[in-house]
């Protein structure tokens, strides 16, 4: 049986990510690894942020697994296209 949390489901009802903690965003990527729902993933990129005292972002770690630099920077790139052409998309009526 597969278990989500109640604050992920708010945070997709209500498209805000900042209602569920960075732990429950990165459990729910490995329960959609491990049941098969997103089928074979062949790289992963994993991004932070952490803030400093002023509430101001200080530093971006990363993590990535089975692409090199440059496949990294190129599958970057296509998601921030494709997040802004969404994102234009959803707004033009």
């Amino acid at each position: 049986m597969t278990t989500i949390n109640i604050r992920e489901i708010r945070a997709n009802k209500e498209q805000d990510a900042r209602l569920w903690k960075p732990r429950d965003c990165v459990e729910a990527v490995l329960r959609d690894l491990d049941s098969g729902e997103l089928g074979q993933v062949d790289a992963v990129y994993i991004a932070m942020v952490r803030k400093g005292e002023t509430g101001q972002a200080q530093s971006f770690p990363f993590y990535t697994a089975g692409c090199t630099t440059l496949e990294l920077r190129g599958m970057l790139t296509q998601h921030l296209h494709d997040m802004c052409d969404a994102f234009t998309k959803s707004r033009v009526k």
